[in-house]
Parts: structure tokens; C-alpha cells; sequence
């Protein structure tokens, strides 16, 4: 599977960040997180985005509904995403 246009703009976009993460629980969802150099799966540094496919149509939705590097990619799955 390739990578969504939006998902790799977004790669892009947060370039300045330097570790990132990618999970794809299913075919439908793409987490992807960007962070700051070093930080722990378990630490609140990370921005997080849920990509989900609707038919034809890829969803990006934030974390929380926000931008903020103030996530932890451990708690991924229990975000709401706006």
C-alpha cells in the first residue's frame, strides 16, 4: 500500500520535527506522529494525526483537535480526532 498524497504533505509539512511514528491498525486508519529528537513513546511531546479513508476520500483528523506536540503516541488509539 502507498502512502496517501496528504499523508506524505504532511510528512513534509513537519519536517522540522525529528522523530516520528507510523501505525496502520487497519487498512481504513494511519496514525502518524511527529516529535521532538528523543522523545519516548510515553511522553506527552508528540502531534498526532489520524488519517482515515472514507470511501475515496482521506480524512485528517488532529488529536484532540489541536496541533500541539502535546500527545503520547502510546495513547494513540484513545484521542478523539477533529
Amino acid at each position: 500500500m502507498s502512502m496517501p498524497k496528504a499523508l506524505m504533505d504532511s510528512i513534509r509539512v513537519y519536517d522540522f520535527f525529528k522523530a516520528e511514528r507510523t501505525d496502520s491498525p487497519s487498512p481504513e486508519i494511519t496514525y502518524v506522529a511527529h516529535a521532538v529528537v528523543k522523545a519516548q513513546n510515553n511522553e506527552a511531546k508528540w502531534l498526532i494525526v489520524r488519517y482515515q479513508t472514507v470511501g475515496t476520500v482521506v480524512e485528517k483528523r488532529f488529536a484532540e483537535g489541536n496541533t500541539e506536540a502535546d500527545k503520547v503516541w502510546n495513547d494513540r488509539a484513545t484521542y478523539t480526532y477533529l
